[in-house]
């Protein structure tokens, strides 16, 4: 967990070393979204790390 500048930062440094990377946002939320964010925000993230886990580990 970090601020959002650095997220973005360090996206920005993976992304001009040629690394695939993608940055997730889910406006109005923060550090609760897995637990208190909002139920279609929490449905996209968890597909987002399920399309990951499909991705990166085959």
């Amino acid at each position: 967990r970090c601020p959002i500048q650095q997220a973005e930062e360090f996206f920005v440094a993976l992304m001009e070393q040629g690394v695939s990377t993608e940055l997730v946002r889910f406006p109005d939320e923060n550090h609760e979204l897995s637990r208190s964010g909002k139920p279609k925000h929490r449905e996209e993230r968890f597909q987002h790390i399920l399309r990951w886990f499909e991705k990166h580990l085959k």
